[in-house]
């Protein structure tokens, strides 16, 4: 195993208190650990590297903390309701330590080092099997595409997706979610990326009941009260062919909020962050900067 080095990820939760949003995270070195995958109130990470669990460490900007043991064959993923209570304004840290897996004759040279109270031979079997130098990945995480309350077109469309779900199946549902995430040229352009995100979607498939409870609790949410409220400076990014969520929706969150920021892109869709990453990133570091 090679020493890996830890790396932070300059990006900062925007509209925490929507919960209705994506999250993403914009990588500034290899994922060591697992490449992250955004959900619409969460996100996770599929793994590459060999473990025996994998630790994952969520810590709010108020010092409030997640922290859950995934064990090999599980992916590691975090929801924004795993912080229990309000969500505050500002960057959530996360960590990702790998707990390595030892081999059985490793374990047995290890345990024969101990018995015999030889610490350097310990130590020497420890570095020639990669075991002394810890495996962690880190950054931030934010959230965009947020909504006040669902538009009736976005109720529409996953209106659609359930249907596809209880009629036609998991495959159904997963072939489909790109349709609504990307724009047509993009999505035939980089057909053998929607090809392995909807393999990942499939294996990971979270379970169709679970997914119909996130969906009610997503259409369900409302933040529009509240609003006026948030007096920090907030950026709400949107792109105006967004078959998902239309763009209105960003503009009155906008007109809505005091003191926040609309950029509003011509083209990208729904996941505008995957889409033009480039033109995204500089958006929001320039903000971040600002």
């Amino acid at each position: 195993m090679k020493k890996a080095r830890t790396f932070s990820l300059p990006l900062a939760f925007i509209l925490t208190v929507l919960v209705a949003s994506s999250a993403f995270a914009r990588v500034e070195g290899p994922e060591i650990v697992g490449r992250m995958v955004a959900a619409s109130t969460g996100v996770s990470w599929q793994t590459n590297v060999e473990h025996e669990k994998i630790v994952l460490t969520v810590v709010a900007p108020d010092g409030r903390s997640f922290s859950k043991e995934f064990a090999s064959g599980t992916a590691p993923s975090f929801r924004l309701q795993d912080l229990a209570g309000k969500l505050a304004d500002g960057a959530y840290r996360y960590e990702l330590r790998v707990v390595p897996r030892i081999p059985t004759d490793v374990k047995a040279q290890l345990m024969a080092a101990r018995e015999a109270n030889d610490d350097a031979a310990a130590q020497r079997i420890m570095s020639a099997n990669g075991l002394d130098r810890e495996v962690t990945q880190s950054g931030t995480l934010t959230v965009v595409n947020g909504w006040a309350a669902a538009h009736a077109h976005t109720k529409r469309c996953f209106e659609l997706r359930l249907m596809l779900l209880k009629h036609e199946g998991p495959s159904a549902y997963v072939r489909g979610q790109p349709i609504f995430l990307y724009p047509a040229d993009w999505l035939a352009k980089n057909a053998e990326r929607a090809a392995q995100e909807e393999a990942h979607g499939l294996a990971h498939f979270q379970g169709a009941d679970t997914l119909r409870r996130r969906i009610a609790a997503l259409l369900a949410f409302d933040a529009t009260p509240h609003l006026a409220s948030i007096h920090v400076p907030t950026l709400i990014s949107a792109a105006r062919d967004d078959v998902l969520v239309p763009c209105s929706m960003s503009e009155q969150l906008a007109a809505a909020i005091p003191s926040a920021t609309l950029h509003m892109a011509p083209w990208g869709a729904h996941a505008i962050n995957v889409t033009e990453p480039d033109a995204f990133n500089a958006m929001l570091l320039e903000f971040l900067a600002s």
